[in-house]
């Protein structure tokens, strides 16, 4: 869908398009009764019943947005009628789609708001109301990585009876009920550390014992490694529960193999028919997977040149694995910017991945969450002041001669501090963990010549980062430390990335303020969209900031700026 243009619906009217599938027929109500032409020159019929000053406010977080209609349609038809129809007070399977239209465009120029299920219906008479919530496409979706079934069970891992003897090959009841871990990058990656006095790799993995006997002479063990194919062609299993604290290590370098589980699914496994010295199966043990000495790593990137790590192809890759639309258009731009990051990390227990995604890239860069109507999209704010802003805006009475200079607004109240006490300007990374846990490595990004303070690494250890941003900001605000602990990234240049990216949105104040203006002029922001901002009387020529909050109605539109109040370069 191309974005609106606002000299094309300047001038023209703005009406709320509702959309409403109940038990497979289609509703169209807006705010008045309309006749919407298509692209193709059909025409839509709209009736009247969405209240003309509904808002919806978007801030790049999840989105549900209410909705009160009549109780009968325009046509008299109760919705409990029709809501009995098509499922009941369930609302099983109920969608509705909201969207903002001019009387310029076609109804493919609309601008998408929200689409998704149907949810908190309160159904009454056809006297009365009906109300009802909008959730966005895929903040409501429940699927996880790892799925849900992929673990393992008596589907996934009957017992058998093993080939070549009489024995049963059956599961280590230790691994029953665990899920198949997924694997992004390496794992465990420049994690090394010392047991005893063997020096080895750090492992990133669980491996899980699917199926084992042992019968005179002849040995079977067989570890799922991951609930998907991989492209490491040998990994080195170890026992953890044997190795701490000891001197010898019970481990062993095994080639990788796809099977399928009984429920069909590719997944990886290491398989031993004899007794290799000195790793041994053991009921009831933890096995670890060290990717680092594999042949290769986790997932397949999508040229197949190597494992999936940079980051921007994991985020695609799980939003669109648990079936989530994404607007790939959209996203391109956030992509490249994330695809700088290596992430090397496993997923043991099923996560959300939107949750993932916030909980790990969320600790270091600030995330925004939109959609269009080709899907969702991941957007990044940032905090560098050189890029380029989708709109300059200028405050109303410094346009009186001059009417080109900049999209007119009004600011509502002076800008304000909102970030005082999350001012950071000493950071230090821990990252490279064991298994999810001990992280092995950590970096400072800080001021050139400071002290360490209490809490972060002396500038004395390796891996010391001075900005001059760190430095402006401890002039002012004094030394404020923090630590990042990052679980999924384990090289050092990606760690110093994320330490850079989250000093640079937190080492100075942000102040923020609301402006409003003709939603024709503002309606190609999104929330992370960069802005630039002028006022006479701010002394403010061309002040860069971000879009924080959108408040979208029909009257006007109401944006938060975050300004950048950037202290430059030395």
């Amino acid at each position: 869908m191309p974005l609106p243009n606002h000299v094309q619906i300047r001038g023209s009217r703005p009406h709320w398009l509702l959309d409403v599938v109940i038990g497979g027929a289609r509703y169209r109500i807006a705010d008045e009764a309309l006749a919407v032409a298509t692209a193709s020159g059909a025409v839509l019929d709209y009736a009247p019943g969405v209240d003309p000053s509904l808002s919806v406010t978007l801030t790049g977080g999840p989105l549900s947005v209410a909705i009160t209609l009549d109780g009968a349609t325009p046509d008299g038809t109760p919705w409990a009628m029709i809501v009995a129809r098509g499922g009941g007070g369930t609302m099983t399977g109920a969608t509705a789609e909201l969207r903002r239209w001019w009387e310029s465009q076609t109804f493919e120029e609309s601008r998408w708001i929200v689409g998704g299920s149907l949810t908190d219906p309160v159904v009454g008479a056809a006297d009365e109301e009906f109300e009802f919530s909008i959730e966005r496409i895929g903040d409501e979706n429940p699927a996880t990585i790892p799925p849900a079934e992929a673990r393992v069970d008596e589907t996934t891992t009957p017992i058998q009876v093993a080939a070549a003897s009489p024995q049963i090959a059956e599961p280590d009841p230790a691994s029953r009920g665990r899920y198949f871990p997924w694997i992004f990058g390496t794992p465990g990656r420049d994690a090394g550390a010392t047991w005893g006095t063997t020096s080895m790799s750090a492992s990133g993995s669980t491996a899980h014992i699917v199926s084992h006997f042992k019968w005179e002479t002849y040995f079977h063990s067989q570890w799922v490694i991951a609930g998907h194919p991989v492209q490491a062609t040998s990994v080195r299993i170890t026992d953890r529960t044997v190795g701490y604290g000891r001197f010898t290590v019970p481990s062993k370098i095994l080639a990788v193999s796809t099977i399928t589980d009984l429920r069909g699914r590719e997944v990886a496994a290491v398989t031993i028919t004899t007794a290799p010295y000195p790793l041994q199966l053991i009921p009831g043990n933890e096995y670890d997977v060290t990717w680092e000495e594999s042949t290769g790593g986790g997932i397949y990137n999508a040229d197949r040149t190597g494992p999936m790590r940079a980051a921007g192809e994991v985020v695609e890759y799980m939003m669109r694995s648990t079936g989530d639309r994404v607007d790939s258009g959209r996203m391109a731009a956030t992509r490249a910017f994330l695809d700088r990051f290596a992430l090397d990390f496993a997923i043991e227990e099923p996560k959300r991945p939107r949750a993932w995604i916030d909980d790990n890239l969320g600790q270091f860069l600030t995330l925004a969450w939109n959609e269009s109507e080709d899907g969702v999209f991941l957007d990044v704010i940032r905090y560098d002041p050189t890029l380029l802003p989708v709109l300059s805006l200028v405050e109303a009475e410094d346009l009186e001669d001059d009417p080109g200079g900049g999209v007119p607004v009004v600011r509502q109240g002076p800008p304000k501090s909102s970030n005082e006490s999350s001012v950071s300007n000493d950071v230090t990374v821990q990252y490279a963990p064991i298994r999810g846990g001990d992280f092995r490595k950590r970096l400072r990004v800080a001021a050139a010549g400071i002290a360490g303070v209490e809490g972060v690494a002396s500038p004395a250890v390796a891996g010391e980062y001075p900005t001059w941003r760190a430095t402006v900001s401890q002039s002012r605000h004094t030394p404020r430390a923090k630590t990042l602990q990052i679980p999924a990234v384990c090289d050092d240049a990606s760690a110093q990335l994320a330490g850079a990216e989250y000093l640079l949105a937190h080492a100075v104040t942000r102040r923020s303020f609301t402006v409003v203006g003709e939603p024709a002029d503002l309606d190609v922001l999104d929330v992370g969209a960069r802005v630039v901002y002028a006022s006479a009387r701010l002394y403010m020529t061309a002040a860069p900031g971000n879009v924080r909050t959108l408040k979208l109605a029909l009257e006007q539109d109401d944006v938060t700026i975050e300004l950048l109040d950037d202290p430059g370069s030395p």
